[in-house]
């Protein structure tokens, strides 16, 4: 098989976040991504999503687990590849935490070609060996899994936010509500004031839209190592907040709104906007790493999708 560095593979990897396991126990190892949308089969780009899954060593300290991942094109021999046709990368967990359980490593991987692939997956680097005692053996942990699947890409957009346990839509379902909660919010109180309530909702409406565009600025400044573009990359609450929030100031020192009193009324519905959308990015797959460290799962991964499962009591 024709094997590339990942270093100089014009394939791709997919940069993301942690997130909570909702099936813990899979049938096997290694799993490929479905969708099962027939209509996006074949649609550019298309990506192969694949989980790999093991169980946590149970004692110790945290430690590295790299995975290799080798894809051949079902319909096509190894005599006969091309640079779309094979890949061959390695993903890497940083950090496991013992005892954490059922642990899953997603990653995507970009540029393949459409159709059926077959894949195995071949762990690396695994648990250390643990010393029982000054004078005592070195206990070797359980090795880890091999694993093999077939499967087929996915409409890249839709791969990049398939994993175990997210739920898709989620994210921009709960955001959308949140928006909309927060823009009625502000405009009741607004009337209640005696604010230009019609002003002030056109001035919200335009400082959310270039809030998004701060939002996604704002991540890409905080993750330069990815490669993704403006349009597909993560948002960052903190940029839509600077953004949208500084807007919303300019466009009421433009209007003649009073500041003092538009921030009274602008700023509930914003709390209420978030406090709705939080839970979007939760069922999303996004910042989970803080509730993993709690519950004793993988943190924190810079590179993959990493699932822990929760200690059993």
């Amino acid at each position: 098989m024709l094997q590339r560095p990942v270093a100089e593979s014009s394939t791709q990897m997919e940069d993301a976040s942690p997130i909570l396991v909702a099936a813990p126990d899979p049938p096997r190892a290694l799993q490929v991504m479905s969708f099962g949308y027939d209509t996006l089969n074949g649609v550019d780009p298309q990506e192969l999503g694949l989980t790999y899954w093991f169980d946590a060593a149970p004692d110790g300290e945290p430690y590295p687990v790299t995975v290799r991942f080798i894809g051949q094109h079902a319909e096509t021999s190894p005599e006969q590849s091309s640079t779309d046709h094979t890949f061959d990368v390695q993903s890497t967990i940083h950090q496991v935490i013992p005892g954490s359980g059922r642990v899953a490593l997603t990653t995507r991987v970009l540029d393949l070609a459409p159709g059926q692939w077959r894949v195995t997956a071949t762990p690396i680097s695994g648990p250390p060996r643990q010393n029982s005692g000054p004078s005592g053996p070195h206990t070797q942990q359980p090795a880890l899994p091999h694993g093999s699947a077939t499967g087929t890409t996915t409409f890249a957009p839709v791969a990049r936010v398939r994993a175990p346990g997210v739920r898709l839509g989620a994210w921009p379902a709960y955001v959308g509500v949140g928006a909309v909660v927060a823009l009625i919010t502000q405009a009741l109180l607004a009337g209640h004031h005696r604010l230009p309530t019609l002003t002030l909702l056109v001035i919200s409406f335009v400082a959310s839209l270039l809030g998004v565009v701060g939002a996604k600025a704002h991540y890409l400044a905080g993750h330069r190592e990815e490669k993704n573009g403006l349009l597909i990359s993560g948002m960052s609450i903190q940029g839509f907040v600077l953004v949208a929030v500084a807007t919303v100031l300019l466009g009421s020192l433009a209007f003649g709104i009073p500041v003092g009193r538009m921030l009274d009324v602008t700023a509930p519905g914003l709390l209420f906007g978030m406090s709705i959308g939080r839970p979007g990015c939760f069922l999303g797959g996004a910042a989970w790493e803080s509730l993993l460290r709690l519950a004793g799962g993988c943190g924190p991964p810079t590179e993959k999708w990493v699932c822990g499962a929760s200690r059993s009591s």
